[in-house]
């Protein structure tokens, strides 16, 4: 809602008339000048939160030498316009994770539909059972995991708008999961209908020690 509201203050004054009905102004430029400060702030709270909390992921000899998480920069590329279809009769799932013994159970919500360059790909979203409203998971694998990206793939957290039929995806959101910097944890492992066969350079990259 920010986002729009800056862009309508933008276009109303003359001297931003041209950029904002030209062509040559691309909707990557848009998302970089407003989007750019509240990504570095973020990851700056995040980062203090690593490196300070005490519920932080990290173990203390972890913190002690922790410098900051490493990220893709923000790119235009992965912020795009997707499609959602919400099934009609959510089927339960168990998804597997890290730990044997953990067994998390999801609803098959939705699915998302959405071009990454030329090409048209498909990601589901989930919801925990006891969840009626709130937060999508949408975690997924692609092209860059074990090399740029963590091996076990990425999450992301989308906000519901309950009724939508369009959502924004924004890739350079993408995050680890706990168990990418302490094997403690137990994460969700990402279903085989979530690995996109594309590179997604956005987000959050792989620990260093991975």
């Amino acid at each position: 809602m920010n986002r729009i509201i800056l862009l309508i203050l933008v276009c109303v004054f003359p001297m931003a008339i041209n950029s904002c009905g030209s062509d040559d102004n691309s909707d990557g430029e848009n998302y970089i000048e407003f989007n750019s400060h509240a990504t570095e702030t973020e990851r700056k709270d995040k980062d203090k939160f690593f490196k300070t909390d005490s519920h932080s992921p990290l173990i203390p000899e972890q913190r002690a030498t922790f410098t900051g998480l490493r990220y893709f920069s923000p790119s235009e590329d992965y912020y795009v316009n997707a499609a959602f279809e919400q099934i009609d009769k959510p089927d339960t799932i168990q998804m597997l994770t890290s730990k044997q013994n953990d067994k998390r159970f999801y609803l098959r919500y939705g699915v998302f539909t959405f071009p990454i360059g030329d090409s048209s790909y498909k990601l589901t979203a989930f919801k925990p059972l006891d969840q009626k409203t709130g937060t999508l998971f949408v975690p997924f694998k692609d092209v860059t995991n074990g090399k740029q990206s963590y091996g076990a793939g990425r999450y992301l957290d989308i906000e519901e708008d309950v009724g939508a039929n369009e959502y924004t995806l924004d890739f350079n959101t993408a995050y680890n999961p706990y168990c990418a910097y302490n094997h403690m944890y137990s994460c969700p492992l990402v279903p085989a209908e979530n690995i996109l066969p594309v590179s997604i350079k956005a987000g959050e990259k792989k620990p260093v020690d991975e």
